[in-house]
């Protein structure tokens, strides 16, 4: 439960930033929130450590995921032809 609040929150906040400082800081910040709370995760044994690590797991690594629509089609559409982009066939 702690994990999909989380996830929640991070998607909700992740749409927001973008709009404010955009997608690149956005996913960094994301990244290194995500890097920092699995090393916890991992680390650590404490319940109540893993509790808040397992919600910034949740917020940081699922929150990237409300950005990859974009960029999974701007990555796409810069490994196609020109003439595919533009619905001409090859």
């Amino acid at each position: 439960m702690t994990q999909q609040i989380g996830s929640l929150l991070g998607f909700l906040v992740f749409a927001a930033l973008v709009d404010r400082i955009g997608r690149r800081p956005t996913f960094l910040i994301y990244l290194a929130i995500g890097a920092v709370s699995v090393a916890a995760f991992v680390l650590v044994a404490a319940p109540s450590v893993l509790y808040f690590a397992i919600f910034w797991t949740g917020f940081g690594i699922t929150g990237l995921f409300a950005g990859l629509g974009a960029v999974h089609r701007r990555t796409c559409a810069e490994l196609t032809f020109t003439r595919a982009r533009h619905g001409h066939r090859l």
